[in-house]
């Protein structure tokens, strides 16, 4: 039976040559070091702002119709080594949350949000245009140069026949893995700090299922359909309920044991 836990408890042509800076320590990298020089916000810190689902092309099943296709549609699917080493950097995914969470941003207004300076932000966010991730939006005042986000989330999957780009997603994969696992440690040491309500509401949850291959995709199929109602908040304040804050919700789905083994 399922239990819940705390129910109430890159590539070279992306190497930044402009710049050099001592870093604060290894834990910026994964999303610590915006808790060291930054107020504790849960909408800075706490939630990535896009979909990541790795979903390999599978004959198990055919793809479901997503409760809100619409949004469904705007994910990106990434699938080029390239691309993926790419985006395979602390800085540039804390951009893209930070573009998913607030809207249009300078580099210094972009900065001041990650702890990063307004030069290695702006240089950033030219790889992440050459890789069709970010655009110019309209120019603000003066010389103000806003950046936004083209796709609301993306899909990757290290599942390939080629080695290359398996090898590229993994990095990507596991990246991405370390900072939500230290957004989620940060949220456990500060659970305190939030209302009653939000302790309450904030759970984690483990379980295991007897699930055949395809059963397991129809359970995560069932699941995104829950996750893609609500993704059309992002981008549209006025769909929010009233008291709503950004949530990070995370899932994992593996098995345990090896084909084969103890029944």
């Amino acid at each position: 039976m399922p239990r819940v836990l705390n129910r109430c408890s890159g590539d070279e042509e992306g190497v930044d040559k402009s710049v050099s800076h001592e870093r604060k320590g290894e834990d910026e990298h994964h999303g610590q070091g915006i808790w060291k020089v930054r107020e504790y916000s849960l909408d800075r810190t706490l939630s990535i702002g896009y979909s990541r689902i790795m979903t390999p092309d599978s004959p198990h099943s055919e793809t479901p119709v997503a409760a809100n296709a619409d949004s469904v549609s705007e994910l990106r699917d990434v699938n080029d080594p390239k691309t993926l080493r790419a985006l395979t950097h602390p800085v540039r995914l804390a951009l893209l949350e930070a573009l998913a969470l607030d809207g249009p941003l300078t580099a210094t207004a972009a900065g001041e949000l990650i702890g990063e300076s307004p030069t290695t932000c702006s240089f950033h966010f030219r790889q992440l245009a050459k890789y069709g991730f970010v655009e110019e939006a309209d120019a603000g005042p003066g010389r103000l140069r806003p950046w936004k986000i083209i796709n609301v989330g993306m899909r990757f999957s290290d599942v390939t026949e080629d080695p290359e780009t398996s090898v590229a997603a993994k990095s990507l994969e596991r990246m991405v893995f370390d900072r939500a696992m230290s957004r989620l440690a940060d949220f456990i040491n500060a659970k305190a700090s939030f209302p009653k309500v939000w302790q309450e509401a904030s759970q984690n949850v483990e379980t295991i299922l007897w699930v055949t291959p395809a059963e397991l995709e129809a359970v995560t199929h069932e699941i995104l359909g829950v996750f893609n109602r609500f993704l059309d908040r992002l981008s549209d304040p006025s769909a929010r309920s009233e008291g709503a804050l950004p949530v990070e919700a995370l899932m994992f789905t593996y098995p345990v044991r090896l084909p084969g083994g103890p029944q």
